[in-house]
């Protein structure tokens, strides 16, 4: 099976915990025998908890580690920028990374950041985490984008950085969607419909990214998957059904929140998707779930990597 994952907290893990892409994570380069081809988006996280000073020296100290750890398994993994280099690193057999930055505070408050971030790699930006930062608010707090937030989103569009809204708050979400009319993703997020979660997605944004021909990702902690403390088989389903039915055929992903939170008992780690892939062939056919694992999000990025910025 193929698999194209929207979001992982592996890299701030292994950098923290001072381990290798190969270690004892839930996503690692000794999970991936069952996969074929298999692209990640590799998130550097920061706390709302930071200055904006602090997160961009954060960010920084973390991209220099990410990248020696990318230099250390080059033969497995390579990271990609272009389509091409997607396609290339694909065809070799390799790990596709994207880079990611979940919570925009690693910009420093500065517009000329963005820039820099873009030439440094990074092809995607959560805009804020669950609290406040220089752009705006979190789920966990509410309120519109700031005036810096809403200089910055047409600035990562024409730098070729695509904003991720989840975390954003709803009315950031809002802001957000009146400011481009380019196609949004939601890499980790789930169904608000099925579970009331305030991270998860209301059906009216779903169906809004569904018409952009953007991208959601189901996220696969439990707590965004169920109301409890565990989720079942059919707490997943729950998600992808709704998604279907409010059109998402070509936007329903995966953002699996690996290394970022806890997972249900079904699906624990990476060695673990081949069968939850199994289980959506039997529920929604090959074709479908070949969307939901891999192809909706490839396609994506391929129209969105072969544009020029802007």
């Amino acid at each position: 099976m193929n698999f194209f994952d929207l979001h992982c907290d592996t890299a701030t893990v292994c950098i923290d915990r001072e381990i290798d892409l190969s270690g004892d994570t839930m996503i690692s380069l000794t999970k991936r025998e069952e996969l074929n081809s298999w692209a990640e988006v590799f998130a550097i996280w920061l706390p709302s908890t930071l200055s904006d000073e602090q997160a961009r020296t954060e960010y920084l100290r973390y991209l220099k580690r990410f990248n020696a750890l990318l230099e250390k398994h080059r033969a497995q993994i390579a990271l990609c920028t272009s389509d091409a280099a997607i396609s290339e690193t694909l065809a070799q057999g390799k790990c596709a990374a994207l880079l990611a930055i979940e919570n925009g505070s690693a910009l420093g408050g500065k517009l000329e950041n963005i820039e820099r971030v873009a030439a440094d790699g990074v092809r995607l930006i959560t805009i804020t985490w669950n609290g406040e930062n220089a752009l705006g608010y979190g789920s966990d707090v509410g309120g519109r984008l700031k005036p810096f937030g809403r200089e910055a989103v047409p600035e990562m569009v024409r730098c070729g950085i695509l904003p991720d809204i989840s975390h954003l708050s709803d009315e950031g979400v809002e802001d957000l969607l009146s400011l481009t009319d380019t196609p949004v993703i939601a890499t980790h997020s789930d169904m608000q419909a099925v579970c009331g979660h305030c991270r998860n997605l209301n059906d009216t944004f779903f169906k809004e990214i569904a018409r952009r021909g953007g991208l959601v990702g189901v996220n696969l902690y439990t707590s965004f998957l169920s109301a409890g403390d565990t989720a079942e088989w059919d707490d997943l389903f729950r998600h992808i059904d709704r998604m279907l039915e409010l059109g998402g055929e070509n936007t329903a992903a995966f953002g699996s929140d690996f290394d970022g939170a806890k997972m249900p008992a079904f699906c624990r780690d990476l060695a673990d998707i081949p069968e939850v892939y199994s289980r959506c062939v039997q529920r929604y056919g090959k074709a479908q779930s070949d969307k939901i694992f891999f192809e909706n999000a490839r396609a994506f990025f391929a129209r969105r990597f072969s544009k020029k910025a802007g």
